[in-house]
This record gives C-alpha cells, sequence and structure tokens, in this order.
C-alpha cells in the first residue's frame, strides 16, 4: 500500500522548543493514524518511526530496551505496547527538564518583533508562561505586553483600568488590521486621511527652502484631513510650508522638486521626472525595482541607498544661529519615517507646580535643565542655543513633539548632538531646539532618558498588597518547598539531658505566650515520652514579650558540621563590578523557613515549666545553621544572574534598571513559588546606593559605612587595655579602607602585648588622631575589573607592611600588616622584598592566573628580582614563593603622587588636628563625588 505524505519532525530549532513542537507533531501524527485506521501497536510504532526521520530513528536506536518497550505489555490481553512507550521515552527525549527560575527570567525579556503579529507574539508569550508556573497567566501575559509590544498604543490601552488581557488582544488585532489596510491604501496612492503624518519639514535658509521626503512606499503623498489645500501665505523668505496642491517642495539635495501630484515622482532640474524610491527614470514600465528592497544604509524596506534618507550627505542640514530664519515653520501633519510615533514633552511652559532643576556642563559652559520626567526628548531653547554652542551645526529631520494637552506641535528648528557633563559624568546628549520666540517661558528641558543615565532619577519598585508578590509579603513564617533538613549526629557521643533551668513567675505568661505562637507557626511542636538530648531554655526580654533561646552547646557536640563554602565581601564586590542599580530582599525568620528532617528534631529538645517542646525548623542555636542556611539559598538562588546572598540578605544589582529589574523580578518569582516569606520593612529596592555588611556600594566603588566610621570618630580615647582591644576591633572591619593601618595603629597594639604597662601618651594620642583622621578622609575603593591592567604598590617600614591593589590609578582595596620583632631586625631591603611578596600573596584572588605589575619605592630591589645571580637564602624561599605569579617589578621615587602608600608608613606619628572629630559624618551623597 502507498503511504500518505507526513512532513518528518526536525530536530534541530529554537531553544527549548523541541518538546513543545514534539507535542504538537506527534498530535497530527496521531489525527492521521485515528484518519487512516490504525489501530495496531506494532505498526503505529513503526509508522511512528517511519515519518519521524532518520534523526529521531536514529535518537531511538541508541534507547535502552526498556526506554523502546521491547518487553512491555497492557494489562487486558498481554499484548505488546510498544508505541506507548516508544511515544514516551521520545517525549521525555525532547521535553527538557523544567527550570522555572530561567523560564521566568526569559518571559520577562520576551518582546515583540518587528514584523510579529499580535497573535504571534501572545502564543510565544503563552508557551513560555505555562512553564514558569504562574499564578495568574493572564496578568502575567498582559503585564508584558505592557513591556514588551511595539505598540504604543497597543500599551496604551492595556494600561487602562480594568483592562483584560484578552479585550486587549482584540483592540490590538483592530489596530493591527486597520494599520495593514491603510498601508495598503496609501501604497496605491489614493487620495484618503493618512494614519500617520507625513513626513515634512521646512527650513528657511537664505530665502531658499529646503524640505526632507519620505522614503518609504507605505506613505501618502502629502494629503491632508479634507482636502484643503490653502493654508498661508508665502513667508518673507522663500514659499510657506503649506498644504496646497501647487507649492513647491524645495531641493532634494540633487537640484529637484516634489511633484505634488505625484508623490512617487520628483521633477529634476532638467525637466525630467525619476522615483523617489529606486532614482531611476519615472513612470516605470512595471513596478518600481525598489519595491520590496531592503537598503543597505538604513536597513528599511522599499527604497534603494542612492536616495536614502538615512545619507549623511542626505540627511545632514547644517545651519547656523545666524542663518535660521524665526518664521520657520512646522507641518502639523509631519512625521518622520526614523521615528516610530510622536514625541511629548511634560514641563515645557508649566512653572506653577514644584520642580527639580539641575545645572550641567555644555561645551564647558554651565546650563540649568528642568527634569522633565513626562518627556521623552530633551529640549534646548533657541536662546540658548546661541549662547552655548552657536557654532555647532543643527541636523534635521525631526518628529513631531507636543507639550502635554496641546494639539499643536513645538516649534522645533532642528536638533544638536553634544556631551552633558554632569558630577564627573560624560553622556552623550541629543537636544531639540526650540524657537523659544514663538512660545511663551519656554524652558530647557531633560528628558527621562537623560535623567536615569547621570542618576537623578530613579525608579522604585513599588509593592501594594494587592500586588502578585502579595504572598511573598503577606504575614507569617515561610517554608521553602522541597527542602528538608538533615542534620548528621556522631552517635558515639554521649546524649546529653540537662538540668531544667526554672522560668522566673513573673515572665511565665510571656513564655507560654511566645510558646503557642510558635506552635501556631508551625516552629516547634509538644514533645511526649522519652528523649535522649534535652537543653534548657534561655529567656531573653524585648519590648514586647519574650525571646526564647536555645542553649545547643552541649547538642553542638554530637552534630557534625557541614563544611560550605561561604562567600566572603571580596567575592561580592567582584560580583557587582559595573553594576548601577540595587535592591537588597531580608528573609522574615530565615532559619525557620527551613524544615528540618523529623529524624533530626530530637536533638532540639528544649524544657519549659509547661513540657518538652522541639524544633521542626531550623534554629538558629545549631552550629551549622548558618553554613546549612547559605547554602540552601544560594542553591535556590543559583540559576538566576544577578542575585547573591550573603545568609538572610539577598543583594539583587544590575548594570541597567532593566537587567536590575529582570533579576529582582526572576528572584521574587522564585522565592514566592518556593513558599518563602520577606520582611517588608527590610526590603530596600531599586537604589543607587545599598548599604550592606558595613559597606556602603554605589556604581562607583565600596566605601565604609558612615554609622560604623561616625562611631570611630566620635569616640573618646581609651583608658584601658580592654577598651584600646575593641577600638582596634572596630576599626579592623574598616581597614580596608586605611592605608598602612598596621602602621598607624602599632603605638596602640603595643598597648595590648602580655605585660605591658599602660601609658596613654602623645605617641598613643598621635596614633589615635592619625586613625581618625584617616577614616575621616577615607576614599572610595573601585570595583576589581579583571579586564583591566592591575598595579599593586608595596612599601615597608620599620614597624609594618603595606600594599595597595589599584587599576587605572583607582584604588581598589589596602592592606596591611605589623612586623614580628624578628622581622622589624631585618635589612630595609628584605623589608621591602617581603612587603612584595605580602602584597602579592594577599591578593592571589585577584592576581593568580593574569599579568600584573608591582611597584616598589626601593630601587635596590629591581636588581635582586630580575638577577638570576644567587643571593642570600631567604630572598630565595621568597623569589620561589614568586614564581607562580606572572608579575613585573617596576620603581617610583617614594613620592605620595607616586607611591601613596609610603607617606603613612613613614609618617605614622605626624600629630594631627582633631578639632573636628566630634562633626556629623556627611550625607552618604557625597562618598561618591
Amino acid at each position: 500500500m502507498s503511504l500518505p505524505s507526513f512532513p518528518a519532525f526536525v530536530v534541530q530549532g529554537e531553544e527549548g522548543s523541541a518538546g513543545i513542537r514534539w507535542k504538537k507533531w506527534i498530535d497530527k501524527l496521531e489525527n492521521m493514524l485515528c484518519g487512516l485506521d490504525v489501530t495496531a501497536d506494532d505498526r503505529k510504532k513503526a509508522l511512528l518511526l517511519h515519518y519521524a526521520g532518520d534523526e529521531v530513528y536514529e535518537i531511538f536506536d541508541n534507547f535502552s530496551d526498556d526506554q523502546k518497550g521491547v518487553d512491555a505489555v497492557t494489562g487486558a490481553d498481554n499484548t505488546p505496547n510498544t508505541y506507548q512507550v516508544a511515544k514516551k521515552s521520545l517525549t521525555d527525549y525532547f521535553t527538557p527538564k523544567q527550570n522555572v527560575a530561567y523560564d521566568t527570567f526569559k518571559f520577562r525579556g520576551t518582546i515583540q518583533q518587528p514584523s510579529e503579529t499580535i497573535d504571534a507574539y501572545i502564543t510565544r508569550l503563552k508557551t513560555i508562561a505555562h512553564r514558569c508556573d504562574f499564578h495568574d497567566v493572564d496578568r502575567e501575559i498582559l503585564g508584558q505586553l505592557v513591556q514588551g509590544c511595539s505598540s504604543s498604543k497597543v500599551r496604551r490601552k492595556a494600561l487602562r483600568e480594568n483592562s483584560n488581557l484578552q479585550q486587549v488582544i482584540d483592540d490590538a488585532r483592530s489596530h493591527e488590521l486597520s494599520e495593514a489596510r491603510a498601508t495598503e491604501i496609501e501604497g496605491a496612492g489614493a487620495s484618503v486621511n493618512s494614519v500617520k503624518p507625513n513626513p515634512r519639514r521646512t527650513y528657511h535658509h537664505h530665502g531658499d527652502t529646503e524640505a526632507r521626503h519620505d522614503n518609504s512606499h507605505a506613505s501618502g503623498a502629502g494629503y491632508n484631513r479634507g482636502g484643503d489645500y490653502s493654508r498661508g501665505s508665502n513667508s518673507k523668505r522663500g514659499s510657506s510650508f503649506g498644504r496646497g496642491n501647487n507649492f513647491s517642495r524645495g531641493g532634494s539635495g540633487r537640484g529637484g522638486v516634489w511633484d505634488s501630484s505625484n508623490p512617487q515622482r520628483q521633477r529634476s532640474s532638467n525637466g525630467g521626472a525619476r522615483c523617489r524610491y529606486c532614482g531611476g527614470s519615472y513612470p516605470h514600465k512595471g513596478s518600481c525595482p525598489a519595491r520590496g528592497k531592503e537598503c543597505r544604509l538604513c536597513s528599511k524596506i522599499g527604497h534603494f541607498a542612492s536616495v536614502c534618507e538615512s545619507s549623511p550627505q542626505k540627511v545632514r542640514q547644517i545651519f547656523h544661529s545666524t542663518q535660521i530664519d524665526d518664521e520657520s515653520t512646522v507641518d502639523e501633519d509631519y512625521d518622520n519615517p526614523y521615528y516610530s510615533s510622536d514625541e511629548v514633552v511634560f514641563s515645557i511652559s508649566n512653572l506653577k507646580s514644584k520642580s527639580l532643576s539641575v545645572e550641567v556642563h555644555i561645551f564647558n559652559k554651565p546650563v540649568p535643565l528642568l527634569i522633565d520626567t513626562g518627556a521623552s526628548v530633551s529640549l534646548m531653547t533657541f536662546d540658548t542655543y546661541k549662547k552655548v554652542c552657536p557654532k555647532a551645526p543643527l541636523y534635521g529631520p525631526c518628529p513631531l513633539i507636543f507639550a502635554y494637552g496641546s494639539d499643536v506641535p513645538l516649534p522645533i528648528i532642528g536638533f544638536v548632538t553634544t556631551d552633558v557633563n554632569y558630577n564627573d559624568q560624560r553622556i552623550p546628549a541629543k537636544f531639540y531646539v526650540v524657537n523659544n520666540n514663538k512660545v511663551n517661558k519656554a524652558n530647557n528641558l531633560m528628558s527621562l532618558d537623560m535623567a536615569e543615565t547621570l542618576g537623578l532619577v530613579h525608579f522604585t519598585f513599588a509593592l501594594s498588597p494587592d500586588d502578585k508578590f502579595h504572598t511573598l509579603f503577606s504575614n507569617g513564617v515561610g517554608k521553602i518547598k522541597d527542602i528538608s533538613i538533615k542534620l548528621h549526629i556522631d552517635q558515639s557521643v554521649r546524649p546529653v539531658a540537662q538540668r531544667h533551668r526554672r522560668i522566673p513567675f513573673h515572665v511565665r505568661k510571656d513564655v507560654e505566650a511566645e510558646l503557642n505562637r510558635l506552635e501556631k507557626l508551625d516552629i516547634i511542636e509538644k514533645i511526649e515520652g522519652p528523649t535522649p538530648w534535652v537543653s534548657p531554655v534561655v529567656v531573653v526580654p524585648k519590648k514586647q514579650g519574650v525571646r526564647l533561646c536555645i542553649d545547643m552547646r552541649e547538642a553542638n557536640k554530637a552534630i557534625k558540621r557541614e563544611k560550605h563554602i561561604m562567600p566572603t565581601l571580596d567575592d561580592l564586590i567582584a560580583d557587582l563590578n559595573g553594576s548601577t542599580v540595587f535592591s537588597k530582599l531580608d528573609m522574615s525568620n530565615a532559619y525557620h523557613q527551613l524544615e528540618l528532617d523529623p529524624e533530626s528534631r530530637y536533638i532540639t529538645t528544649f524544657s519549659t515549666h509547661v513540657g518538652l517542646r522541639r524544633y521542626k525548623r531550623l534554629l538558629f542555636g545549631v552550629n551549622a545553621a548558618a553554613e546549612i542556611f547559605q547554602n540552601a539559598i544560594a542553591e535556590l538562588l543559583a540559576d538566576i544572574p544577578g542575585a547573591k546572598n550573603l545568609s538572610d540578605d539577598i543583594i539583587i544589582h544590575g548594570k541597567t534598571q532593566a537587567e536590575h529589574d529582570v533579576a529582582l523580578q526572576a528572584t521574587l518569582q522564585q522565592l514566592q513559588n518556593h513558599g518563602a516569606k520577606l520582611n517588608r520593612e527590610k526590603c530596600v529596592f531599586s537604589v543607587s546606593e545599598l548599604t550592606f555588611f558595613g559597606h556602603i556600594f554605589g556604581k562607583k566603588g565600596v566605601a565604609a559605612s558612615p554609622d560604623k566610621v561616625s562611631t570611630i570618630i566620635n569616640s573618646p580615647p581609651p583608658t584601658n587595655v580592654s577598651e584600646v582591644r575593641s577600638l582596634l576591633g572596630m576599626t579592623q572591619y574598616v581597614a580596608r579602607f586605611i592605608a598602612n593601618y598596621t602602621t598607624i595603629t602599632e603605638p596602640l597594639r603595643n598597648l595590648t602585648k602580655k605585660d605591658a604597662p599602660w601609658e596613654w601618651s602623645d605617641k598613643e594620642q598621635q596614633a589615635f588622631n592619625c586613625l581618625k583622621e584617616t577614616l575621616t578622609n577615607a576614599k572610595v575603593m573601585s570595583y576589581f575589573d579583571q579586564r583591566k591592567p592591575t598595579k599593586i604598590l608595596v612599601d615597608a617600614s620599620p614597624v609594618g607592611l603595606g600594599a595597595i591593589l589599584t587599576q587605572e590609578g583607582k584604588i581598589i582595596c589596602y592592606a596591611s600588616r605589623a612586623l614580628t620583632p624578628t622581622e622589624q631586625r631585618y635589612s630595609q631591603t628584605d623589608r621591602e622584598m617581603l612587603a612584595v611578596v605580602y602584597g602579592v600573596e594577599h591578593f592571589h584572588l585577584y592576581l593568580y592566573g593574569s599579568s600584573f605589575t608591582v611597584v616598589t619605592d626601593h630601587k635596590p630591589l629591581l636588581g635582586i628580582v630580575n638577577s638570576q645571580k644567587p643571593t642570600t637564602a631567604r630572598i630565595e624561599r621568597w623569589r620561589l614563593r614568586l614564581m607562580p605569579y606572572e608579575m613585573s617589578l617596576t620603581y617610583a621615587p617614594g613620592r605620595d603622587d607616586l607611591n601613596p602608600a609610603d607617606y603613612i608608613s613613614r609618617h605614622p606619628n605626624v600629630k594631627t588636628k582633631v578639632k573636628n572629630t566630634s562633626t556629623t559624618w556627611p550625607k552618604t551623597q557625597s562618598l561618591w563625588r
């Protein structure tokens, strides 16, 4: 018998789409088999493998016998059921394992392609959304439609109140159909109203009229609504821009004028006619050669590069301030083929409400700009243009720009491109120059994009109880799904049932209330019967009620710690390099969100005056809790770029606002899907600077927290050894921001040595003052960038070693350590060599595997390091330690401007004025300037 034709399954395709395509293909195959009345199992399997194609057959041939269904039987008549098994095996093969976090990330980045219909776009969104485990799929698709659709009109309709997905899709289809029909009509040259206004713009230049024209087949011919062609008379210089049927359309750049009777024909200077789309003679014998062709310059369809309006020689219209006529007009039907829609500004003349104005520098001249968060473009008045950049060329054409609430476009003369300087930032910008003589109280406006780029405006990720993440921020304690913590208990350790600690009568009611609360939250449970481990409870009073802490010291002796890698501050700093937007998520009752395995709960038993209880969740007192929790949350966020946790705090970061928002959405979705809960009051969303673990992270680098620094600066001198140790402990936390920290603190550390007499003399006071002064002037540490060249500046003093990690003159980190009594007796050359070894090994994480430069102020060291001759055994050992590194040693004199590691090393006891040590630490923003 002859078999009907049926397309084979295409294995290769878009990433992640094989499973969906296979399901559709197998459904179509089964429909065909049903139509052919094929019911025998062996025939169905044979046809499956035949129609699937060679690639699928090869895949199936490599399956095991179980996957092929060799021994598969049905329960009815013991006949082989190999078709279903083969179908299931192939389905499992083509269907990837579901990764909700990745699919959510992919969903957030799905936007409508230029040639994609709204139905095709919605289909793509639905396909991905079904893999994301969304609670409300339609709502998620509607939200992504607002963000990713290409039509601003569809977006506005989607943002209306009470809009549902189906209504928006219906409106989008109608709009899409109307656009297509209008384009078809306009392409045929019919005299009808335009869907989009025509790209017409007149410049008056020494009496000549220069105009731009459309380059698309789909545009109309300059016909206006209602056919009224008489608008205004001739201006002072050349002809006015009217709608008349007989007005001149200016030069095209080739000495020709447009024939208004036919939009495709252009009359050349010699009287001939040529096509505006292909540049050839007009009329054509057939269709225009440019129809459907892609331009090599602008990639638009419908014209050749020889007549492209994007050509620099044609688009650029250069004028100077003395050549621009104040009578310049703008056609109300003007539109630009290079812009998809009109532009809108809000604050062109509205100064009644409180506004935010900043001063920027353009061409080294101060220019005040009003920040208009509703503006899609930046504006500059003509007066400002003449004052700041009169020789800068103006370009055209320009889009229609409307003030908010106005139907009349602004009189735009042209646009100028320049650089804008603000707070050590330099960005390229485009300003549209508005004729302020025709607009009352016109202002220089900064668009939202420019304000966001300069860091003047930030979007806050606002959340409300009705938001889609309402369960994530709801009351109660979360329980992360699919994670059960098993404590590894050493059975060789003898169990200890500790003596009960009696609870005072006056707090017993509070203790009972807390126990009841924990039981209702499913954190603890009652226990009856014998138990080998019992720990006492410690009651800690707080403002409202009490906190129950379990003394797990004896139980911890039997709990084996899990040695998970804990991330360091250096790891976090490396990840944040280049980020400009940050968020911080705080997990509510963090440890309690991880459930303990039932077999591990017995060791958490504790005694109270109302009986024994034990924990069902991970608790703070367990010695391995920190590592366990860190690892569990890290695995949860592993597939989300831009998300990293340190204990119960999660940092979200991105190089742009959009990148940050995608990471934030994916993280929140992942946490909500797994049943976690966040403390809303402690979360911080979408900020340019973030305080975290005693440090401030911003786009320029890392700085010490002002709170910690002010505590040290405002502290009085120590009065005993214990207070000196406390001071050194506080300052050690910010030592990465202090050059030669050990040298400065050497007199203070001497006081903590065994049998050292207590004596607070001028030397100790000077060290104390110098430490404060250094902290006051602490610099912002830049982020380490693996792509930039790295230098280490090293120095040695009689009491300590110092090293500074730098890139392109910016400090990444300080490091220092004290010399031992033996090392203090080394020669200066040996100490300098030891400083090199210390600096390189201390910054091993940053240096190993790349080439770098070490800078020393001790010139004799160059001959020792670079020489092949044998030297002392000590230096030989140090040279061997440096062999794994690809380093070069250079010399720089010991001057502050060349080697900043030198100054404090050699001047630890300089008397420093500290009259202002009690002043308030400056605001956070000043750290980044």
